[in-house]
């Protein structure tokens, strides 16, 4: 059940913020977490200068965009799963959540794919 929140989440979210960023050209998806894996969040980031490597930012918390910017996110439904989560294990969630973050953005890959937008030049992490 939980595979299949976060990956509807996820794809949710990118067309979502995919939506805001228009035209211009996707370089970098990723989902953040904090240590214990209790909540989650994606961040999102796009060219500002065709051809300048220097454009590129890889400090994910500088990221233009985030999946806060939108009004109907389906990470926050997420992040309540996994504090309900770590609340019972008292633990870190990263066995367990890690493989499941992972397997989504693959299923992200794979959709976008499907839209004919060129996926080997977006990093998804």
């Amino acid at each position: 059940m939980l595979q299949k929140m976060v990956t509807e989440a996820v794809i949710h979210d990118f067309y979502g913020l995919q939506k805001l960023a228009g035209e211009k050209t996707i370089y970098g998806c990723a989902l953040v977490t904090d240590s214990d894996f209790g909540s989650v969040f994606m961040s999102m980031n796009t060219v500002r200068e065709a051809g300048d490597p220097t454009s590129y930012d890889w400090d994910i918390y500088s990221w233009e965009y985030t999946s806060d910017q939108l009004n109907n996110s389906k990470l926050p439904r997420v992040s309540k799963k996994l504090w309900r989560l770590l609340d019972r294990s008292g633990d870190s969630l990263q066995d367990t959540v890690l493989p499941v973050f992972v397997q989504a953005l693959k299923h992200l890959q794979q959709d976008v794919a499907r839209t004919g937008c060129d996926t080997d030049t977006i990093c998804f992490s």
